[in-house]
């Protein structure tokens, strides 16, 4: 809120008068009258000036002047104010005619009084036009205050809208986690799990029927069936795990070629179907090697599901510039642009939809990698196909 009006000893007046005797009589009189604030100038032209720096609260205003009357005074004066701002002025002249008092009004003035001037209508008047001043003063200050509250009110309310909206676009990912969350258990659970069920189930029933032969290549089915669910079951913890920040790397000195080669030479999945060709320079690097491990498998993994039989696929190991440069490219059908980011988020399936799953195989890829300081994306290959790259720094940051 701004300060209270001011009373009459407050009240600040300007005169402006080219005649010194008038200035000094109405200056005078004021002052008799408890008006302690007073100035008072015989060039209009210092009018404005006066105006900025007294910022008077009313203003006596003779017409008839040289130079500057007081018509372009009042011009000057209203066009120097604030939008909103009110400040009386009081016309003293001595041409009654209608004509001037007409003209006045019409252009600025808020009183008029005649020449020679009656000292009581005067301070009436004044005192009339200070109190509008004042009133007009603390309806303003009211609004002020009140389109502060409205204003502060208005944020308010929109942050609370936009809160609302994020927590109704936070409870929809949710859902559609959650989905996908179905999705993956009913698939990428359900497949070998029923293959371990089945295989159990013929084992309790031809048990004594087997030959050794038989026996093994059970024994090797329900192996396999179970390790497919361990990787499911642990790519979905670590999804979940990368996505609330509990996941960091342990870094080791390793050796790069190694790694990739004993990742490819222990694939779980089969391919025989794909021509495999591996490429990786000796190179050291600080990382962690189970999730480098991880992101090379999940690359290699994510090739053979998604390209037909007799698709060639190279994996490469390369230095960069303080970096080692993952690569695993295919010649396979390619992906489209709309796709190549949308397929590292969580839950989102597989490159090409075609086959149900989490795919979160590429979630993790880039997880890992982000988590090592480094990054990973897909573009596409010259010649037909994508190519999946992970750069990772050689040193830990």
């Amino acid at each position: 809120m701004s300060s209270a009006p001011p009373t009459t000893v407050e009240s600040r007046i300007l005169v402006v008068d080219d005649e010194e005797a008038n200035v000094s009589v109405l200056l005078e009189l004021l002052r008799v009258e408890g008006y302690l604030n007073v100035v008072g100038t015989t060039d209009p032209r210092e009018a404005l000036r006066q105006v900025e720096i007294e910022r008077p609260d009313l203003v006596l205003l003779d017409l008839m002047m040289p130079v500057l009357d007081g018509f372009a005074v009042m011009e000057t004066l209203h066009r120097s104010l604030a939008p909103g701002d009110f400040l009386p002025i009081i016309v003293l002249t001595a041409d009654v005619s209608h004509k001037a008092r007409d003209r006045a009004l019409r252009e600025g003035a808020n009183d008029f009084v005649t020449k020679p001037v009656d000292h009581t209508e005067l301070l009436l008047r004044m005192t009339n036009l200070l109190e509008a001043r004042r009133l007009h003063s603390r309806l303003r200050a009211r609004n002020d205050d009140l389109e502060r509250r409205v204003q502060a009110r208005t944020r308010a309310l929109q942050e609370a809208a936009e809160r609302e909206r994020a927590q109704a676009r936070r409870l929809q990912q949710s859902e559609q986690v959650k989905d996908a969350l179905l999705v993956a258990v009913s698939h990428d659970i359900r497949t070998p799990l029923t293959l371990v069920v089945g295989l159990a189930e013929t084992l309790v029933r031809r048990v004594g029927q087997m030959s050794p032969a038989q026996l093994e290549d059970v024994a090797e089915g329900l192996c396999s069936g179970a390790r497919r669910l361990e990787t499911v079951l642990t790519n979905l913890l670590d999804v979940d795990r990368l996505r609330r920040g509990l996941v960091e790397p342990f870094r080791v000195e390793s050796e790069m070629s190694e790694l990739v080669e004993r990742v490819i030479g222990g694939l779980a999945i089969d391919t025989t179907q794909h021509r495999l060709v591996v490429s990786a320079r000796p190179l050291r690097a600080a990382i962690d090697p189970g999730q480098v491990e991880r992101i090379v498998e999940s690359l290699v993994a994510n090739a053979v599901r998604h390209t037909p039989p007799g698709t060639t696929i190279w994996v490469r190991c390369e230095p960069g510039a303080g970096t080692v440069l993952l690569s695993v490219e295919d010649d396979g059908p390619g992906i489209a642009d709309g796709d190549k980011s949308r397929i590292f988020e969580a839950f989102e399936g597989t490159r090409d939809n075609a086959s149900p799953g989490s795919g979160n195989g590429l979630t993790l890829v880039k997880g890992f990698a982000n988590l090592h300081g480094g990054d990973a994306w897909v573009e596409d290959r010259p010649g037909g196909g994508s190519r999946f790259r992970v750069v990772l720094p050689t040193t830990a940051a």
